[in-house]
């Protein structure tokens, strides 16, 4: 295949879906396929090949996907357990003084944008809180939140939440999670390297205040390394290493695009 165009899971404009019909339905049955084989569909996306959304660009069809939490302190303790060799990458904070790129950027409270159905949100922690006002059809919150560019005040927001339920918040967070850091590793070229080039450490958040998203223990302490040590489930950590999973394989053939045609398409 030449001048093979992205698919829409690389660009991040509404704008693009109907460029994208049009190209892949000229291709050939045969072409099509290899298409397929050769950009795989993310999990958010999963399905969009062998339907017919791939006409109905409008339609959000990645809203009721189911995803399976693929990491856990469970499994972590029984391969530490078995004696398995844990390479460990510990996090906590989001500023960085530095230029490059480094663990700061794991951090919910990280400023970079990204955009969903044509909203940005400039951190996770606008992302993860605008959905939880969504999820409990809090629209004033909601609202305010989009308003907000400030992590700490958005999160305070986000404890304002009305008709906030802990059993169906539990069922829907990781997923919230999970979503919004695939788009803000994916959309960002020097996030998305910076994460691959974790490879398979396991990413931890050292916050020693958060006990769902981190470990509740501090950098320093002794037994940091042990996770029957523990004091927290590590969700934000585990997450991130599903998206990493993720990224590496619907990214592995990202240098056979041909991105020539897509000036205006520029977020690629």
């Amino acid at each position: 295949m030449q001048n093979i165009m992205p698919p829409i899971w690389f660009v991040n404009r509404s704008s693009y879906n109907k460029v994208f019909s049009n190209y892949f339905n000229k291709l050939s049955n045969d072409d099509k396929e290899e298409y397929k084989k050769l950009f795989e569909e993310p999990v958010l996306f999963k399905g969009f090949y062998d339907s017919n959304l791939i006409n109905d660009y409008k339609t959000l069809y990645y809203n009721n996907i189911e995803l399976n939490q693929k990491y856990s302190l469970l499994k972590l303790q029984r391969d530490f357990n078995s004696g398995n060799k844990i390479d460990f990458l510990f996090f906590y904070g989001h500023t960085n003084d530095k230029k490059e790129i480094n663990k700061s950027s794991l951090s919910q409270w990280y400023i970079k944008d990204f955009i969903e159905n044509d909203l940005t949100f400039n951190c996770m922690e606008k992302y993860m809180m605008y959905n939880k006002a969504l999820l409990f059809d809090d629209k004033n919150i909601a609202d305010e939140i989009l308003n907000n560019n400030q992590p700490k005040a958005i999160k305070e927001l986000g404890r304002k939440v009305k008709n906030f339920n802990d059993e169906v918040w539990d069922k829907m967070k990781y997923k919230i999670v999970f979503t919004g850091n695939y788009y803000k590793f994916s959309q960002n070229t020097d996030l998305r390297n910076f994460l691959l080039s974790t490879k398979n450490k396991v990413l931890v958040e050292a916050s020693p205040y958060d006990k769902v998203w981190g470990i509740k223990m501090k950098y320093d302490d002794e037994n940091i390394e042990n996770p029957f040590f523990w004091k927290g489930e590590n969700l934000l950590g585990f997450a991130l290493m599903q998206v990493r999973d993720e990224i590496k394989r619907v990214y592995q053939n990202y240098d056979l695009i041909d991105c020539s045609k897509l000036i205006n398409y520029k977020d690629i």
